[in-house]
């Protein structure tokens, strides 16, 4: 039986399904046992609302990310912070929260404290979790004429580069990059920070805006941006992490869920 302060709903859910017992000081509690189920549901107090901290959006999610690029090893603050561009405050504040949940060791103290992801795997569920459970993202849709996902996604790029804009392409084509699972897939899908220079780019696409049969999807960007500086490059081609694109995949139809679980058992495995 679990005891805790605060259970998340995510978590609580978690629980159920797994049929473990569970209470925290709301009144709520789980207990499924030999045919009896108890399940008392209650919201969780007001203290323990203003201690949840939301790790998987904005720039806490950027730290997330800096680590996942390091996973094994044993960073400090400031070296994260460089890495994922925001303050060390944000940093230090993530990391906190990570080692409240048992997802981060540490050693040392003072400026020369290091940690290290002590269960990336745990994590990684977590924010899975949460993306599935939270809000439903909906990506611009758009067409453009007679052209194969190879050959726009080239274009895009190319077309992103003419006007300096920043771009990731994410989704299925990187999917299929990074870790081919379908023998091929009919859209590209791409995040470019820069809204301005976007509108510049499908321009220059002869991108017209659609409601079905759309070939390449923009996706939106928190206004804390997104880790572009950890993006690798395969074939020439500026891909997001594949962190990210598992991220993606999760929010998008289709076969999107099946190729997500492809590209983790891929490329996001770790002992």
């Amino acid at each position: 039986m679990l005891l805790a302060k605060s259970i998340s709903n995510g978590a609580r859910k978690l629980l159920q399904e797994q049929q473990v017992a569970y209470y925290d000081l709301s009144g709520s509690l789980h207990i499924c046992v030999e045919g009896l189920l108890i399940l008392i549901d209650k919201p969780k107090t007001r203290t323990a609302k203003k201690r949840d901290i939301n790790l998987f959006r904005g720039s806490r999610a950027r730290v997330l990310h800096a680590l996942f690029s390091r996973v094994g090893e044993w960073v400090t603050g400031a070296e994260i912070a460089q890495e994922s561009g925001v303050s060390t405050a944000t940093v230090s504040q993530t990391f906190k929260e990570l080692e409240r949940r048992d997802w981060l060791d540490a050693k040392g103290s003072g400026p020369a404290k290091r940690r290290r992801l002590s269960s990336p795997a745990d994590l990684l569920d977590s924010w899975r979790e949460a993306i599935l459970s939270g809000p439903t993202v909906k990506p611009e849709r758009y067409y453009v004429p007679r052209k194969k996902p190879e050959e726009l996604s080239l274009e895009l790029v190319h077309a992103a580069s003419e006007e300096n804009a920043e771009i990731e392409l994410t989704g299925q084509f990187a999917a299929q990059a990074y870790a081919p699972f379908l023998s091929s897939v009919s859209e590209v899908s791409a995040r470019i920070p820069d809204k301005r220079a976007a509108e510049r780019v499908l321009n220059q696409l002869g991108a017209r805006k659609v409601s079905e049969g759309a070939n390449l999807f923009l996706l939106p960007c928190e206004k804390s941006g997104y880790p572009t500086r950890l993006e690798n490059e395969v074939n020439g081609l500026p891909l997001a992490s594949a962190l990210q694109v598992y991220l993606d995949l999760l929010k998008e139809h289709g076969r999107s869920k099946e190729m997500a679980d492809h590209l983790r058992s891929q490329e996001l495995v770790w002992r």
